[in-house]
């Protein structure tokens, strides 16, 4: 896989550190749509993770608490984190 959109498809597993009944994700676990339950994790692509995450994470943690980024996370095309920005 090589090309501008090879990005895209990197992602990694972001976790809540407050969030308190949770098993981490395992290796290979996949998010499936519909899946509406939050297990205190979520996914993050690379570009996000280097545009958008951290500054929600870092700046905005009141506004936006890891559970807020899950539910539009799940509702994104690609069941992960897509921007702070609603």
């Amino acid at each position: 896989m090589s090309g501008p959109d090879v990005a895209d498809n990197i992602w990694v597993w972001a976790v809540d550190p407050d969030f308190d009944d949770r098993s981490p994700p395992s290796r290979g676990e996949t998010v499936e749509e519909g899946d509406d339950t939050y297990k205190g994790y979520l996914r993050v692509r690379l570009p996000q993770l280097v545009n958008n995450f951290f500054e929600a994470r870092r700046f905005m943690l009141e506004k936006y608490p890891m559970v807020t980024l899950w539910e539009a996370a799940v509702k994104s095309k690609n069941i992960a984190f897509v921007s702070a920005h609603f």
